[in-house]
């Protein structure tokens, strides 16, 4: 039996189903899988396309750099690795790589909507979302997708965000393909990430909490969660064949 499973983080990720099993328990044969996203899940794009990763990334695990901003392995890594399936293989690195079982169009840097930059300025991927739509498109006939994506639009977008509509009309498009099963989750304290505080000299008392993060950023992303925890509701009333489930945990 073919099933697969959806998971959204921070703002989507999306499995295509050929079929729908009733039991929770029925056993599952994933084929392959086809993951969409930011560094989060960029397992070499960014790294066979522009500047190789280097040390220390990778030491806890791959015992050296492995195209991943990571000490080890990615959530994505874990996934496979319970599917059953070798890690994925970055679409953009075409040495070694290994396409049998799917394909990661992620890339470091990367975001949903295309930005007014020239490429890789401010470290933002020219590989946006639509692009690694169009890449995915050569492998539609496989059997899963997955796709995983926001945060960092919110980090490097944050004076200029899209609307949350935007961002969550992607489950309808992979929908009218087949995506049945939708695991979403939210955006984590963008506030906390260096690059939110790297140029920041001198902040005035209350720019930072306790714990040294944007509090500005760390409020947008509570927004953008709540915003998030409604459109779910709304996706579930509207794709009424879907299956949604939501990992939605608070912010603190």
């Amino acid at each position: 039996m073919e099933c697969a499973a959806v998971m959204l983080s921070p703002v989507l990720l999306l499995a295509h189903l050929k079929k729908i099993t009733s039991s929770a328990i029925a056993p599952c044969d994933y084929p392959s899988i086809y993951n969409f996203g930011d560094s989060n899940s960029d397992t070499g794009g960014i790294s066979a396309v522009f500047e190789p990763i280097q040390a220390p990334y990778g030491e806890s695990f791959f015992r050296g750099p492995a195209g991943r901003f990571s000490d080890g392995r990615l959530l994505i890594d874990f996934i496979a690795e319970l599917m059953r399936l070798p890690h994925l293989s970055a679409y953009l690195d075409s040495i070694g790589s290994n396409f049998r079982h799917g394909a990661n169009f992620a890339t470091g840097g990367s975001t949903i909507r295309r930005q007014n930059e020239t490429i890789f300025q401010s470290g933002i991927s020219p590989f946006s979302l639509d692009v690694q739509i169009a890449h995915f498109h050569r492998f539609q006939s496989r059997t899963e997708e997955l796709y995983r994506q926001g945060q960092t639009d919110l980090a490097v977008g944050f004076h200029q965000m899209s609307n949350i509509q935007r961002r969550t009309a992607i489950p309808d498009h992979l929908y009218q393909q087949g995506a049945r099963a939708f695991w979403i989750h939210n955006t984590g304290p963008i506030g906390c990430l260096p690059i939110s505080t790297l140029y920041l000299r001198n902040p005035k008392p209350g720019v930072l909490d306790n714990y040294g993060c944007l509090k500005s950023h760390n409020k947008m992303a509570l927004e953008f969660n709540r915003q998030l925890k409604a459109r779910i509701r709304t996706l579930r009333a509207e794709l009424g064949h879907a299956a949604i489930m939501s990992m939605l945990p608070s912010m603190s």
